[in-house]
């Protein structure tokens, strides 16, 4: 008991290490980085709504992209998450453009297309597909989270939170986004 009383901030210190640890270890979970499949690197640059700065970077879409492995469903093999990376894809704020593809029977379907920060898989299930979070970086103290569920085709945002941080007094307010309508 002696050490605690001289360190009274080790047990909230050490709680708050082991949660960052968690909310990390989260954002890794069930991602595997792989390569795109040669079948899907011309839906790719399509879907990404930049084809010009893909095409004039001189650099391969390879190296413009990260390419994960996702579990989002059992009843589907596989799912691929494909972030786009650099200059051209990233925005100042740190936002990146997300396409999600699953591959139904032989063909590969894209069932996601948004921009954010980060994009995670969540606990709760709609159809036997994980609902998504989709944090998109407006400022560095504003972020939007979108969840987005699984419509037997494809996702679509379901509800939108923001959150302003006062950096001064460390607390966040959270709200509905503006102009939002719960669907």
């Amino acid at each position: 008991m002696k050490s605690i009383r001289r360190f009274p901030l080790l047990p909230a210190c050490t709680a708050a290490v082991v949660l960052i640890a968690i909310h990390l270890l989260a954002q890794t979970a069930g991602k595997k980085t792989v390569d795109l499949p040669e079948e899907l690197t011309d839906q790719v640059k399509k879907d990404f709504e930049s084809p010009d700065c893909l095409e004039n970077s001189g650099r391969s879409l390879e190296g413009q992209i990260r390419t994960e492995e996702v579990d989002l469903t059992k009843t589907v093999g596989a799912a691929l998450l494909v972030t786009g990376l650099g200059p051209c894809m990233t925005t100042a704020a740190g936002n990146s453009p997300f396409l999600i593809y699953a591959r139904f029977g032989n063909n590969w379907r894209k069932v996601l297309g948004a921009d954010g920060d980060s994009v995670l898989p969540l606990a709760n299930m709609y159809t036997g597909w994980h609902d998504l979070e989709v944090t998109y970086r407006n400022s560095e103290t504003e972020t939007a989270h979108y969840i987005y569920r699984f419509t037997k085709t494809e996702y679509r945002a379901q509800s939108c939170e923001l959150v302003v941080s006062d950096s001064r007094s460390e607390k966040s307010e959270r709200k509905p986004c503006p102009g939002w309508k719960s669907k």
